[in-house]
């Protein structure tokens, strides 16, 4: 497995990608799927005037996803899972997760973890708590 990186070093992944999807758990716990921009903002990712059903899922469950497809069949999904933070008119990301992610080849082999999808982890590491390790 790879070392922890910081969010400027993820970062460097999601400019890669285009457009994301933020997925939010309603009341009725059902996923709530909007398209968004984030942006890096210090250690976390900022999405700009979020819509109102995103806020009110956020502010009642934090926990989120975010989700950018691959720009050939092909390629791997980027997803990032993360903590969210509700403000005026923003919503902050802390990630505590992400993965590159595509569907294996019909054939093949099943890894050893009984994936059997091709899965690039990149482990995220806190900022903050990473410059203070130093």
């Amino acid at each position: 497995m790879s070392a922890e990186v910081r969010l400027d070093e993820l970062v460097k992944v999601i400019e890669q990608y285009g457009l994301a999807y933020l997925i939010s758990i309603g009341d009725d716990a059902r996923p709530h799927v909007v398209a968004v921009d984030p942006v890096a903002r210090e250690d976390q990712l900022r999405i700009v005037e979020p819509g109102r059903g995103s806020r009110r899922n956020i502010s009642a469950r934090p926990a989120l996803t975010l989700l950018w497809p691959p720009s050939q069949p092909t390629g791997y999904s980027l997803i990032v899972d993360g903590i969210g933070a509700l403000h005026d008119d923003r919503i902050d990301i802390t990630p505590t997760r992400a993965i590159l992610h595509r569907a294996a080849a019909p054939d093949s082999a099943q890894t050893d973890d009984g994936c059997g999808s091709d899965c690039r982890h990149i482990p995220v590491a806190d900022a903050r708590a990473t410059s203070a390790e130093s």
